[in-house]
Protein backbone atom coordinates (compact mmCIF):
# COMPACT_ATOMS: atom_id res chain seq x y z
CA UNK A 1 0.00 0.00 0.00
CA UNK A 2 1.39 3.22 -1.03
CA UNK A 3 0.32 6.42 -0.44
CA UNK A 4 -3.32 4.97 -0.63
CA UNK A 5 -5.76 7.40 0.22
CA UNK A 6 -9.79 8.06 1.23
CA UNK A 7 -10.38 9.15 -2.56
CA UNK A 8 -8.01 6.38 -4.53
CA UNK A 9 -9.61 3.34 -2.10
CA UNK A 10 -12.61 4.25 -0.36
CA UNK A 11 -13.28 0.03 0.53
CA UNK A 12 -10.15 -0.35 2.23
CA UNK A 13 -10.19 2.83 4.38
CA UNK A 14 -13.99 1.47 5.12
CA UNK A 15 -12.88 -1.99 5.72
CA UNK A 16 -10.46 -0.57 8.08
CA UNK A 17 -12.55 1.68 10.24
CA UNK A 18 -14.04 0.64 13.41
CA UNK A 19 -17.18 2.87 12.66
CA UNK A 20 -18.70 0.39 10.75
CA UNK A 21 -18.06 -3.04 12.88
CA UNK A 22 -20.44 -0.95 16.09
CA UNK A 23 -22.78 -3.20 17.28
CA UNK A 24 -24.97 -3.37 20.57
CA UNK A 25 -22.40 -6.63 21.42
CA UNK A 26 -19.71 -3.93 20.96
CA UNK A 27 -17.02 -4.19 23.40
CA UNK A 28 -16.87 -0.96 26.39
CA UNK A 29 -14.25 1.76 24.38
CA UNK A 30 -12.07 4.39 25.73
CA UNK A 31 -10.92 7.15 22.74
CA UNK A 32 -8.06 9.15 23.56
CA UNK A 33 -8.01 11.80 21.43
CA UNK A 34 -5.53 14.85 20.82
CA UNK A 35 -6.88 17.84 19.45
CA UNK A 36 -4.09 18.66 17.24
CA UNK A 37 -4.06 15.08 15.80
CA UNK A 38 -3.44 15.12 12.14
CA UNK A 39 -3.11 11.31 11.80
CA UNK A 40 -6.73 10.53 13.19
CA UNK A 41 -8.90 13.87 12.63
CA UNK A 42 -10.73 13.98 16.15
CA UNK A 43 -13.73 14.23 13.66
CA UNK A 44 -13.83 10.57 13.42
CA UNK A 45 -13.17 9.89 16.70
CA UNK A 46 -16.06 11.73 18.07
CA UNK A 47 -18.14 9.84 15.21
CA UNK A 48 -17.19 7.00 16.67
CA UNK A 49 -18.10 7.81 20.18
CA UNK A 50 -21.63 8.70 18.54
CA UNK A 51 -22.14 5.42 16.80
CA UNK A 52 -21.18 3.48 19.97
CA UNK A 53 -23.29 5.56 22.25
CA UNK A 54 -26.09 5.45 19.68
CA UNK A 55 -25.41 1.60 20.48
CA UNK A 56 -26.08 2.18 23.95
CA UNK A 57 -22.31 0.71 24.40
CA UNK A 58 -19.98 2.32 26.87
CA UNK A 59 -17.91 4.73 25.55
CA UNK A 60 -15.89 7.83 27.17
CA UNK A 61 -14.01 10.21 25.51
CA UNK A 62 -10.83 11.97 26.78
CA UNK A 63 -9.55 15.00 24.67
CA UNK A 64 -6.32 16.59 24.84
CA UNK A 65 -4.55 19.54 23.57
CA UNK A 66 -1.68 17.82 21.79
CA UNK A 67 -1.04 15.86 18.86
CA UNK A 68 -1.11 12.00 17.93
CA UNK A 69 -0.14 9.49 20.20
CA UNK A 70 0.40 12.25 23.70
CA UNK A 71 2.91 14.09 21.58
CA UNK A 72 3.49 17.77 23.42
CA UNK A 73 1.96 16.99 26.45
CA UNK A 74 4.34 16.82 29.77
CA UNK A 75 4.66 14.13 32.29
CA UNK A 76 2.26 15.49 34.62
CA UNK A 77 -0.72 15.51 31.86
CA UNK A 78 0.60 12.03 30.49
CA UNK A 79 0.40 10.83 34.02
CA UNK A 80 -3.37 12.16 34.26
CA UNK A 81 -4.54 10.96 31.58
CA UNK A 82 -3.09 7.36 32.23
CA UNK A 83 -4.71 7.55 35.30
CA UNK A 84 -8.35 8.20 33.49
CA UNK A 85 -7.25 4.85 31.92
CA UNK A 86 -6.90 3.10 34.33
CA UNK A 87 -9.70 4.47 35.92
CA UNK A 88 -11.92 4.04 33.02
CA UNK A 89 -10.20 0.13 32.62
CA UNK A 90 -10.95 -0.86 36.34
CA UNK A 91 -14.25 0.09 36.24
CA UNK A 92 -14.87 -2.51 33.49
CA UNK A 93 -13.32 -4.92 35.78
CA UNK A 94 -15.71 -4.44 38.36
CA UNK A 95 -18.97 -2.48 37.12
Amino acid sequence: MHNLTPQAAPALYRDASPLFDVTPHSAPMLIVQGTSDTIVPPSQSLALQQKLQAARVLVQYISYKGEHGLIGLDQQQKDTIQAQVVAFLNAQEHP
